[in-house]
């Protein structure tokens, strides 16, 4: 009988950080406070560089809604890198308001409630990820390969 020990050794290795991030995300009810955990377990984990937005109407108590013509807006509430690097630079800053188009991809995720995925980003794929022509470039310049969002789901269904 042959077992696979880095099998194993991975499965540990998920589950432990699913222990780490159970206990160190959702320490307060302050959303900002747990953007925060969640972007400091998600990295270097999970990610180089993690960046956690919000629909900004969330923060205001509000469904979720979007502007004209599709647009979503988002507030950046946590940025985190393992290294330093250009690439954040590229993140919208904590605190910051943006407004983003339906065809964004960050849009698209929240719209849809399902994550993102991104193996092989390819220039193409930049203009749809990043905030601008500018930050597109500085991406490019800093090697982004790959690119994960994920939705999620802070409440359920509102009654309202």
């Amino acid at each position: 009988m042959l077992v696979d020990v880095t099998d194993r050794h991975r499965a540990r290795q998920r589950l432990a950080l699913i222990a780490d991030g159970s206990a160190r995300i959702g320490t307060t009810l302050d959303v900002e406070q747990t953007a925060r955990e969640l972007a400091d377990v998600a990295v270097p984990e999970l990610a180089d560089v993690a960046a956690v937005d919000i629909l900004d109407s969330i923060l205001n108590d509000r469904h979720p809604t979007a502007t004209g013509a599709g647009r979503a807006l988002f507030r950046a509430l946590a940025v985190k890198a393992a290294y330093p690097t250009e690439a954040v630079r590229a993140a919208d800053p904590a605190g910051h308001l943006a407004s983003y188009g339906a065809e964004r991809l960050a849009t698209q995720c929240v719209r849809t409630g399902r994550p993102i995925l991104i193996p092989h980003v390819g220039e193409r794929d930049l203009a749809r990820i990043a905030r601008d022509a500018e930050a597109a470039a500085i991406l490019a310049r800093a090697g982004v390969h790959s690119y994960l969002l994920t939705p999620l789901v802070a409440r359920g269904p509102s009654s309202r």
